[in-house]
């Protein structure tokens, strides 16, 4: 590879390329920042502060027209925290002194955007020769060391290329400090792929038990997700694209427009936009269409624009959401809750990931993965608020169900007795025929009505008939089963279904009910008792009948109780002899 080839990468937003030189600072300019002393007892040496810039706006020099004046006396110290470029096109020079040849030993790892490293033994040993250095994803780089024949210091030049924002975080670490350092990063990546995973899978399981669309859209959020920060980490480089890394960073702008894309779909969803909250609802279709069109960008548009329209849009973006929750919250969608809070936590980590993007605030570990830390814990907050929708939703359902059944009562129920009206008997008279005759159950009908009811009415009232018509509705409800059918079929008259029931067993319950209601003795006014009778018809279903037949069969029982001088009850088969 040659002086000016390509060597580095950015894996999110930038395609970079760096050179990393080494040489005496016999040919080198006096330095304006102090040297880095490396004591035997250290593991690590942040290089914030002692480092140099030089920008090459053109991308014209080479590392020998650096080397010297007048180029080399243009450096500028960087300033006490790492170095922040911001989005630039201009190639970056840096420089930095080393007390005393490079050791044994250590390496020097540039963070975010390269994540790359280069041993210091192999600069000073190499002197005069090419070193390439490689880290994940086939990323590589070239360095020289060119040694001054004394033991002064060194200095190490390292060159950059961005297409966007340039960051520099540069460490310099002893083999052993660094391995921990890449376990602990292997380590923290592995605890966030697994709650995502976990989140998707979790969910993906419940929208094939529960076939609703939020969950298939949380899913489809989470692998995006996932597939941003592969990318983000440099694991889709290393991986899955080694060697490719133009099309690994527009793969990740393409998968951070689908964060966007999906976000929008599983909002308008979970807090169902369109009718708790409509104009919110046409700006969040605008934001999917804005990720629809950067999405298509992402492969084709020049990388710094890109950079500052997904930087706008990715800190709008959880704003937004926040806003919408909020709204739907206070309109009273419960869920919404867990859902803010979610976003929150988000939003908090976005805007300190730009902070730290932008250069605003200092480049610190946390302050880079803010970003990732947020979106795990918002994935485990929107599961629950998931949860908590499903169970609102069911509460309504059931509340729904519950005024449906009272809608009911109302419709099929007597105001008098509280039994079944007329209305009911007729609808359920055929269907339990008909679930008789399919499972070869017995059923039965008993007819009831009240003797001389007419004439208890023109001596003592309607008040008083009512209280009649009311007691024997209580009598029939307090001897019949809950599978049962008790009815007030007309006036003074009452009928029974009684599914799974002989017509021996039914005259039976029939009897117990004319007995009861006789010895009740009622008081139509003071210092008047009067016992009131039933007469009672039955009839057991036999196969191919009609419901008419079957009603008709039952009320000529009660007609033969009737004629048989009432208070009795008869049951059609025998009453037909």
């Amino acid at each position: 590879m040659g002086l000016h080839g390509r060597v580095l990468q950015f894996p999110v937003i930038v395609l970079a390329a760096g050179w990393i030189f080494a040489t005496g600072c016999g040919i080198c300019a006096a330095a304006s920042v102090p040297s880095v002393q490396i004591p035997p007892d250290r593991q690590k040496r942040d290089l914030s502060g002692y480092v140099e810039l030089l920008r090459d706006p053109e991308h014209a020099w080479t590392i020998s027209e650096v080397l010297f004046p007048p180029l080399s006396q243009q450096f500028k110290p960087a300033g006490p925290g790492v170095p922040h470029l911001g989005i630039t096109d201009a190639a970056v020079w840096v420089r930095f002194h080393l007390a005393g040849a490079p050791p044994d030993g250590w390496v020097l790892k540039v963070g975010w955007p390269y994540l790359a490293t280069v041993k210091l033994r192999d600069l000073r040993q190499n002197s005069g020769l090419r070193v390439i250095g490689r880290s994940p994803g086939e990323r590589s780089f070239s360095a020289w060391a060119f040694p001054a024949g004394n033991d002064t210091d060194w200095s190490v030049y390292a060159r950059f290329v961005s297409q966007g924002m340039l960051t520099l975080p540069m460490t310099l670490y002893t083999e052993d400090a660094h391995l921990k350092h890449q376990r602990v990063r292997s380590m923290g990546y592995g605890v966030y792929y697994g709650i995502i995973l976990a989140m998707a899978l979790y969910n993906l399981f419940l929208f094939f038990s529960l076939r609703d669309r939020a969950y298939l859209y949380y899913v489809l959020y989470m692998f995006a997700l996932l597939l941003y920060f592969l990318g983000l980490n440099g694991l889709t480089l290393e991986y899955l694209l080694p060697g490719r890394r133009a099309m690994d960073s527009r793969l990740t702008l393409f998968f951070l427009s689908l964060i966007f894309i999906t976000a929008g779909v599983f909002t308008r969803k979970f807090l169902a936009t369109k009718k708790n909250a409509p104009v919110f609802d046409r700006i969040i279709l605008a934001f999917i269409l804005n990720g629809l069109v950067l999405g298509g960008l992402s492969f084709f548009a020049r990388f710094s624009l890109l950079s500052a329209l997904f930087s706008i849009l990715g800190t709008a973006a959880p704003f937004l959401l926040i806003t919408v929750a909020v709204v739907v919250w206070r309109r009273g969608f419960g869920p919404a809750r867990y859902y803010l809070l979610a976003w929150t936590i988000y939003g908090i980590g976005t805007l300190n990931f730009a902070l730290t993007y932008s250069g605003v605030i200092g480049f610190t570990t946390l302050g880079f993965h803010s970003y990732q830390i947020g979106s795990a814990v918002e994935s485990i907050l929107l599961s629950f608020a998931l949860a908590d929708r499903i169970r609102v939703l069911r509460q309504e359902r059931e509340e729904a169900r519950g005024s449906e059944r009272r809608a009911m009562d109302l419709a099929f129920r007597d105001a008098l007795t509280g039994l079944y009206n007329s209305r009911f008997f007729r609808a359920q008279i055929g269907p339990e025929m008909q679930r008789a005759q399919n499972l070869g159950h017995p059923l039965s009908l008993v007819m009831l009505d009240v003797d001389d009811f007419k004439q208890f009415n023109d001596e003592y009232g309607h008040i008083q008939g009512d209280q009649v018509l009311a007691h024997l509705g209580d009598r029939i409800r307090a001897q019949t089963r809950d599978s049962d059918y008790a009815c007030r079929y007309g006036g003074e008259e009452f009928a029974m279904i009684m599914p799974t029931m002989t017509g021996a067993r039914a005259m039976e319950v029939g009897q117990r009910i004319r007995r009861d209601f006789e010895n009740y003795v009622f008081v139509p006014r003071p210092g008047r008792k009067v016992q009131v009778t039933v007469s009672i018809g039955a009839a057991e279903y036999q196969s191919g009948i009609l419901p008419q037949d079957f009603v008709d069969r039952a009320d000529h029982a009660l007609y033969w109780s009737k004629a048989a001088g009432k208070n009795t009850a008869r049951l059609w088969q025998a009453a037909s002899k």
